[in-house]
């Protein structure tokens, strides 16, 4: 790094501090390889978004993501609204104090779109059109492999019409309905059991509509590899709109859910899923959350 490179944390699918899912996002990175890009992923120990100039000019950004291991990913929605936040906040201060700003993002090949806009308490909710269906990616492991691989009774697995079902959007996730609040806080994964459940699936979603906020549509937790629970996730979100659509069966036209999830481990989150139904089938799929900066400062060479 020839001059000071200049990095900003937030937190992301939250309103306040210290909740929801932590990015940083280094700016003007367009000097840095890959392998740089990687260490400092793995220096911060958090996912990391690396905003450079576009390949079109009339686009906002190039990003790049990495993983808190330094691996790179192709997409993260956790990074679209954290960097979408993070510009419309520096570059449109003064349009994002009136009404809406545009931000559109260059990811590998895609580009999205990210609508920004900012509350009367001043933190900044952002949201995108996934231009991806969720769909059926499998058969869900049998019931009683699943509550012993979570320490569950069988019949605490399943509510209403809904049942384990795997979906995927971005990737796929096993679903895992459970009839309470109480049993999806008491649910405690066992490593060798679950990773036999879990099988190339990202993850497991576990989800109640015993939710803590009233206008609230599900409260769910997260498991991936390891069994690592993890605080929010954008892909799982946009999976889940496929549950939705089956066990639900919305009526044609546009339906707002709000998916409460990291209230298990401290770090409270709050996504927001936007579903079309158009003929009784899922036309498109918008995913949105606040984020609000935490920290900025400078590396020097």
């Amino acid at each position: 790094m020839k001059e000071p490179l200049r990095f900003h944390t937030l937190d992301v699918f939250t309103h306040s501090k210290f909740a929801g899912k932590p990015l940083v996002v280094f700016e003007n990175a367009d000097g840095l390889a890959r392998g740089e890009m990687a260490a400092l992923a793995r220096e911060f120990n958090l996912a990391a978004a690396f905003a450079c100039a576009p390949r079109d000019p009339v686009d906002s950004a190039s990003i790049r993501v990495f993983t808190p291991q330094g691996e790179e990913r192709s997409f993260s929605a956790q990074a679209v609204i954290g960097v979408a936040v993070l510009l419309a906040r520096s570059r449109a201060a003064e349009i994002l104090a009136r009404r809406e700003v545009v931000v559109v993002l260059e990811i590998a090949d895609e580009i999205f779109s990210c609508d920004v806009i900012k509350s009367k308490s001043g933190v900044c909710y952002a949201q995108f059109a996934l231009n991806r269906a969720a769909r059926r990616d499998g058969e869900a492991p049998d019931v009683e492999a699943l509550a012993a691989a979570l320490a569950l009774a069988p019949e605490e697995i399943g509510f209403r019409a809904h049942a384990p079902r795997i979906y995927s959007a971005l990737a796929p996730f096993v679903f895992v309905p459970v009839g309470s609040r109480a049993a999806l806080e008491r649910a405690n994964p066992s490593r060798a059991p679950f990773e036999r459940v879990r099988g190339s699936a990202a993850g497991l979603c576990l989800y109640t509509d015993e939710t803590i906020a009233p206008d609230s549509a599900i409260l769910a937790r997260l498991f991936g590899p390891g069994a690592i629970e993890d605080p929010a996730s954008g892909a799982a979100a946009a999976a889940f709109a496929g549950a939705a659509q089956e066990f639900e069966r919305p009526t044609d036209g546009e339906h707002q859910i709000f998916i409460e999830q990291g209230h298990k481990i401290g770090r409270p989150s709050r996504l927001t899923l936007r579903m079309s139904v158009a003929a009784g089938a899922l036309a498109d799929i918008h995913l949105g959350g606040q984020a609000v900066e935490v920290a900025c400062g400078e590396l020097t060479s």
